[in-house]
């Protein structure tokens, strides 16, 4: 994996900024952009995707940034763009703000694929280029 791996500490967004991560302190895979009871709020910068990617294309593309992903794809077209499959974890229920970032990536030319799986208010959606 040398020289094919490249650890970047950060959130995905906006390309620029910062925001609080809520960090559950015995498990950080459990952490989220949104205040939940025992979790540890820590400041973090946004990082830009784009600056790492650079004009390769992405083969698959999985976003799983705990609530972070709406702002994530209204700020970075240009990484859909690249992307040829994409697999996305989607949080919250406000229909109008889901439809709008589906409009968003399909306007990449990207076309969802497979069945949706909605779960304890996370969804799981893939889109494909066709």
């Amino acid at each position: 994996m040398e020289g094919r791996c490249t650890l970047i500490r950060g959130l995905l967004g906006p390309k620029s900024g910062k925001s609080d991560l809520w960090i559950h302190p015995k498990n950080y895979l459990a952490s989220s952009m949104s205040a939940f009871p025992g979790a540890r709020r820590r400041e973090v910068p946004f990082v830009d995707l784009q600056q790492f990617v650079g004009d390769q294309p992405i083969d698959v593309l999985k976003v799983d940034i705990e609530g972070g992903e709406y702002p994530f794809v209204e700020a970075n077209p240009d990484i859909f763009l690249a992307s040829q499959v994409v697999v996305m974890e989607i949080h919250g229920n406000d229909e109008r703000r889901v439809d709008d970032m589906f409009r968003a990536i399909e306007a990449s030319g990207l076309r969802q694929q497979g069945i949706k799986v909605n779960r304890f208010g996370i969804r799981l959606q893939a889109w494909k280029r066709p």
